[in-house]
């Protein structure tokens, strides 16, 4: 299962980033396979519609998850449209970290 974490760089060991649409970068892991990337959010510096693009480039790459600490109403809306659960929670740490707390809570 492919997951995505809002993030401010390109390395496992970033910092999570806040926002959602306005992330410059969206961290995303492979629950089984334990392979990392990191895609850069082209929509970021949009002057609108960052929330619904930013689903757009998830729903593509086939995430099913999306970890983040805030998340605007047309981005939800476009979450649940998508299909893509949501797990909205503070983001403390690193994108790594809060990676791997979310799978262990699924063992």
């Amino acid at each position: 299962m492919k997951i995505a974490i809002p993030s401010r760089g390109t390395s496992p060991d970033s910092a999570p980033d806040d926002r959602f649409g306005r992330a410059p970068f969206f961290a995303v892991i492979d629950t089984e396979s334990g392979e990392f990337s990191t895609i850069e959010n082209a929509a970021a510096d949009a002057s609108g519609g960052v929330g619904p693009q930013a689903v757009g480039l998830l729903s593509r790459l086939n995430i099913k998850v999306v970890i983040a600490g805030r998340i605007g109403g047309n981005a939800l809306v476009a979450l649940k449209e998508a299909g893509i659960e949501v797990v909205e929670q503070e983001m403390n740490g690193t994108v790594r970290g809060i990676c791997e707390s979310y799978s262990s809570s699924l063992k």
